[in-house]
This record gives structure tokens, C-alpha cells and sequence, in this order.
């Protein structure tokens, strides 16, 4: 999923995804980010174009995790941000392969990226 436009008057964000659209990431992003947010489908090249171009800008306020953690290291990690930054307000939600909590303090966000381990099913549950 790539960010494609953003109208700041109305607080609209478009999205594109590559493949199926996910749609607990967009309610997300509209929960977390306060925003009315647009999916559609793009080409894998439009795709690829797009995330070439974003792993090559800053991400200030943007923190991501990698390493698969255990909930305890991931709440006890999200407390220290937060103790840390003064945050009046915390959000979370989860899509697809990440925890997503953004911190918000003096009216500025922190977000933070949590890797989540693959869902895996019991045998004989569905996928």
C-alpha cells in the first residue's frame, strides 16, 4: 500500500494498493490519522515507482520495528515512548503485519511500527 494524494482542506488521503485492498488498513488509517481515506488498485510498477520513491525521504516522526517482539516488550516499549514524549493521547490499531500506535504530544504525532509475527491456524480452522 502506497499514500497517493492527500487534500489537507478536507482531510482526505488516497491509497493504493498493488493487490487485494485491505480494508482494517484503511479504516486505520482513517482512525489514526483522522482522515477520510480512498482506496484503489495501482500497477505493480506504479507501486514499486511509488515505494522507491518513499524509502528515500525522511520519516521523522515515523519509528518502525522489524524484529518480531513479545507483547510485553512491545507494551513496555510503547509506555517509555510515551513517559518520554508527555503523550496526552495514544491510538493503536493493527494492519495486517503491524502494530500501529501513534503517540500524540503537543498536538504532534509519533508513530510507532510493530512487526507482528504470521498468523497461524489451528489445524482444521480456516485461513
Amino acid at each position: 500500500m502506497v499514500p497517493l494524494h492527500y487534500l489537507p482542506a478536507n482531510h482526505w488521503l488516497y491509497v493504493g494498493f498493488a493487490e487485494d485492498i485491505d480494508r482494517t488498513t484503511v479504516y486505520s488509517i482513517e482512525r489514526l490519522l483522522s482522515s477520510r481515506t480512498e482506496a484503489c488498485v495501482v500497477s505493480e510498477t506504479a507501486m514499486k515507482e511509488a515505494m522507491d520513491e518513499i524509502r528515500g525521504m525522511s520519516h521523522p516522526a515515523e519509528i518502525v520495528f522489524e524484529t518480531v517482539w513479545s507483547a510485553g516488550q512491545m507494551a513496555r516499549t510503547i509506555r517509555d515512548y510515551a513517559l518520554k514524549l508527555g503523550a496526552e493521547e495514544l491510538l493503536l490499531a493493527r494492519p495486517r503485519r503491524f502494530l500501529w500506535v501513534r503517540l500524540k504530544a503537543g498536538g504532534r504525532p509519533l508513530d510507532l511500527m510493530f512487526r507482528m509475527p504470521p498468523v497461524r491456524f489451528a489445524a482444521g480452522e480456516a485461513s
